[in-house]
């Protein structure tokens, strides 16, 4: 359910308002065009609010005429509508993108290694072996395999069970 709302709001859609003496009939003219209609609500006997997506809301003029029914827009939501909306917030966009990407960066890389041993092995030749390993302080974490680290610390130091 979450997957799809995510689509619904990715590719946009309308919540709308119909008015009319033939809803049931503008229902099944909506199913047989294949205009996915959801949130049903029927409020009254000649009203009902829906949502419909971007693509379906503009195929449904062709089932409104021989229905007679009348269509007002209630709201628009998803991605097409933000975008157009802070298309000239183009700062504010912008700022978001790169506060993204500078996260990504900053959360793929090692920043801090921390080394607790109850062994007689010092912490600085740990690190040492880390180093030599290829794991150091702004190593990317794509770039390590845990397999290949495992076996090159103890090839290093054989203490290391």
């Amino acid at each position: 359910m979450v997957i799809l709302n995510m689509l619904n709001f990715t590719r946009g859609y309308v919540t709308f308002k119909a008015t009319g003496e033939h809803l049931e009939r503008f229902i099944n003219m909506c199913t047989f065009e294949n205009i996915n209609i959801w949130n049903l609500k029927s409020r009254g006997r000649e009203t009902l609010t829906a949502c419909v997506s971007v693509k379906g809301f503009l195929r449904l003029k062709k089932v409104c005429r021989p229905t007679g029914t009348k269509i007002h827009i209630l709201s628009k939501k998803g991605m097409p509508f933000l975008s157009f909306r802070l298309r000239k917030r183009i700062g504010l966009l912008l700022g978001f993108t790169v506060f993204l990407i500078a996260t990504f960066w900053l959360c793929s890389h090692i920043w801090y290694i921390d080394v607790d041993t109850s062994t007689s092995i010092p912490k600085e030749e740990l690190m040492h072996q880390l180093e030599l390993a290829g794991i150091g302080k702004g190593t990317p974490t794509w770039k390590i395999d845990p397999n290949k680290v495992q076996a090159s610390m103890l090839n290093l130091n054989p203490r290391l069970v």
